[in-house]
């Protein structure tokens, strides 16, 4: 089974003119999809893709309930894809909302440091991630460099390490339920090295698989563990046959690209 741990569709009648703003605000992206459930669904199939996670992105507070309702309708309609939900550090009633998306089957939230204007060892993420982990839900963040938001880097390495020792108070022998995307930053992969690599936690490979070295990638991958590394394309941003190809072809052993491409999404996810 092959696992997409990150994508991003959304509402058919604002699909178009969310593609546009992104794409005109960050001109080196083009979009490989149309931006929706359908779009994502051809996708998959095209890329041997079995299932595809949705990350929404709360941009202000606000914008729980309308992405909420939508993730439920992805997740009641979508056949390869399911969606986590969207929350705002500044939102009100945080924990009442955590309970909502708990309550209805939702598996994690997303979190953007720099579209949210947080850095992400912030107490109001802490509290977040704490009380999602506590609840069983899982946690994805954008990590390192936003090349749309250049700067400051809210999620960088060692501020990640931070989050992470906090909502686990030091202690490294459990079940990670926070995904750090983007090989956790691998735009510094040294600083990714020096303060995450063996933490528990995942990284996600979207947005980097036909960008960055693969020797890289699969160096930093296996001194990590590859039983914590997450197949992912950040489709529509990155096309998914493209990269799911990319890692097929990529010199890991046979193991360790079943692990990747599927089995340690499916054990996070419990499915």
């Amino acid at each position: 089974m092959t696992v997409d741990f990150h994508t991003h569709i959304f509402p058919e009648k604002i699909a178009e003119r969310a593609l546009q703003n992104v794409l005109k605000n960050t001109p080196e992206l083009t979009a490989s999809t149309d931006g929706t459930l359908k779009g994502l669904e051809q996708s998959c199939e095209k890329a041997g893709v079995d299932l595809s996670v949705v990350l929404p992105v709360a941009t202000r507070a606000g914008q729980f309930d309308h992405m909420l309702e939508f993730a439920k309708y992805v997740n009641d309609n979508g056949k390869r894809v399911i969606s986590f939900a969207g929350i705002h550090p500044d939102d009100e009633d945080i924990y009442g909302k955590l309970d909502r998306v708990k309550e209805s089957g939702i598996k994690g939230i997303k979190l953007h440091p720099d579209f949210q204007a947080t850095f992400v060892d912030d107490p109001k993420y802490v509290k977040i991630v704490k009380y999602a982990v506590e609840s069983g839900l899982i946690v994805s963040f954008h990590a390192g460099i936003d090349f749309g938001l250049p700067d400051p880097v809210h999620c960088p390495a060692d501020r990640a390490a931070k989050l992470i020792n906090k909502v686990y108070e030091g202690n490294t022998d459990v079940q990670p339920q926070i995904v750090l995307a983007h090989l956790a930053g691998i735009d510094k992969p040294d600083e990714v090295r020096k303060h995450l690599v063996g933490l528990p936690v995942y990284f996600d490979l979207s947005f980097i698989i036909d960008r960055a070295d693969p020797n890289l990638i699969i160096s930093l991958c296996r001194e990590h563990g590859t039983d914590k590394i997450l197949f992912g394309s950040d489709s529509p941003w990155s096309d998914q046959v493209k990269l799911a190809t990319a890692l097929r072809d990529m010199d890991f052993t046979e193991q360790e690209k079943r692990q990747i491409m599927g089995e340690n999404a499916i054990k996070l996810l419990k499915i």
